[in-house]
């Protein structure tokens, strides 16, 4: 078996924290309740989940 070479493993980091940043990044400017953007509100309908009968 080929051990992976040091470079990959700093690249494969590198692309790691990249994508960490952009996500969580996207997660808190979409959350900001401030935003100016004119966005559509999705309404979804309440669902109740109950247990089955165990008898």
């Amino acid at each position: 078996m080929k051990a992976i070479s040091n470079q990959m493993r700093v690249t494969a980091l590198l692309l790691a924290v990249v994508t960490s940043t952009l996500v969580l990044g996207s997660t808190v400017v979409g959350m900001q309740a401030g935003s100016p953007t004119d966005s559509t509100m999705v309404v979804m309908e309440k669902v109740t989940i109950r247990p089955s009968a165990l008898n």
